[in-house]
């Protein structure tokens, strides 16, 4: 058997035995502590005689979304005065969780949190409480780059968690390294997300723009801006791109399809 190592990824079971394979180990997000770190922020913020109505949304045909609404839930229960009163499925959709956001505050004027398990439908939920006016609304969700930016802003995101790719490709690459040396590992390893509040919010917004990949240039070809983006040229004589400051240089230690600055 060929062993496979994945990361946040399900493979199908009858298709690698198909081809004579075999999942050695899986790295994945811990999906259920993400929703479980956003509930216990929501309390926190809330403090210890604060109270909430809730409206989720989410996508309940989805696993890890279900996960993720799962955790959050646990950690809300602590406190009996925060109610979660409706659920309302956005579809991991922009334009669609706007939709159902705005039919959820309408029909439950009562609501002042709203937790979203996805970006998607983060931003859609955020379009549709300022478009109702709402400023009594506090959203709390899953993110990714632009979340995390409205998080840092702290008008209406409050805090979310973001999953993190690069840091299970570490944890991948360093077990991979313990099985070639003969080391038996855990079939499943499990890596909380990280929590982001508006605390660490900037911090994290600056540290995703440095991992963003170099784009590959012609010799001929110069960055749009070359104060902010500055041209590296590699050891084989291509230059990159960089989102970076431009005193920094770029690494070309990676293969090309990975390159960071």
């Amino acid at each position: 058997m060929i062993p496979v190592f994945t990361v946040n990824l399900l493979p199908d079971p009858k298709a690698l035995e198909d081809k004579n394979l075999t999942v050695v180990q899986a790295v994945q997000t811990d999906q259920k502590a993400g929703g479980k770190y956003i509930g216990e922020q929501l309390l926190k913020d809330l403090g210890p005689n604060g109270s909430a109505t809730v409206g989720i949304v989410g996508e309940p045909t989805a696993v890890a979304a279900n996960m993720r609404d799962a955790g959050f839930k646990e950690a809300v229960a602590a406190n009996p005065t925060v109610k979660v009163v409706a659920l309302v499925n956005g579809k991991v959709e922009e334009t669609t969780s706007l939709k159902v956001t705005t039919e959820m505050l309408q029909g439950n004027p009562q609501i002042d949190v709203v937790y979203s398990d996805t970006e998607p439908a983060a931003l859609g939920a955020l379009a549709a409480i300022k478009q109702l006016g709402r400023n009594d609304v506090k959203l709390y969700a899953f993110v990714d780059k632009i979340g995390v930016k409205h998080i840092a802003e702290n008008t209406y995101l409050k805090a979310g968690a973001i999953q993190e790719p690069a840091k299970l490709a570490q944890i991948q690459i360093a077990n991979i390294k313990k099985f070639l040396a003969g080391d038996k590992l855990e079939p499943l390893v499990d890596s909380p997300p990280l929590l982001v509040d508006k605390s660490n919010a900037a911090g994290t917004v600056e540290r995703l723009i440095e991992i963003e990949p170099c784009r590959n240039w012609a010799a001929t070809e110069q960055p749009e801006s070359p104060n902010r983006f500055p041209a590296c040229a590699s050891s084989t004589g291509s230059t990159f791109k960089c989102g970076r400051a431009p005193s920094t240089a770029c690494s070309d230690t990676t293969a090309p399809a990975s390159r960071h600055c």
